[in-house]
């Protein structure tokens, strides 16, 4: 499962889990060629064939497919849907998403409390600066 995935629903994990009972293989691919979703009865599972996989690569998703699909194993796709791999996958993702919701505005509020700590740093080091031209220096350079 995909934690980098944030469109994934709870419906969708439901549907899956039913169709591995059923000795389904259930895949998710990305918009990028990668997979949000890999769902493998055990019955099914076979480590060379995973192993065989081009992993972290645009083809990641087509060698799990045609893997599974060569030795007839049923396999069904879910929709494509888009992860986050880097900062620049963040526009591609629904924004409707919660979680996307919820980190755009925690970078706003950061950048709120930077931005203000910021102005009372320089403000305090201008009432530094202004003191220390009244008297002599409090300590020697």
């Amino acid at each position: 499962i995909g934690n980098d995935c944030p469109s994934l629903t709870l419906n969708l994990l439901e549907n899956t889990i039913e169709h591995v009972e059923d000795n389904k293989i259930i895949l998710g691919p990305t918009q990028d060629g990668g997979a949000y979703l890999i769902a493998i009865p055990k019955s099914q599972f076979n480590t060379s064939t995973f192993t065989q996989v081009k992993w972290q690569s645009t083809q990641t998703y087509n060698n799990l497919k045609n893997l599974y699909q060569a030795v007839q194993a049923d396999v069904l796709e879910t929709e494509i849907l888009s992860d986050i791999d880097n900062p620049k996958d963040i526009p591609n993702v629904d924004q409707e998403t919660n979680i996307i919701k919820l980190l755009a505005q925690l970078i706003i509020n950061f950048a709120d409390k930077f931005i203000q700590n910021i102005f009372q740093l320089k403000l305090n080091a201008n009432k530094v600066d202004a003191l220390s031209l009244k008297g002599p220096p409090a300590f020697s350079i």
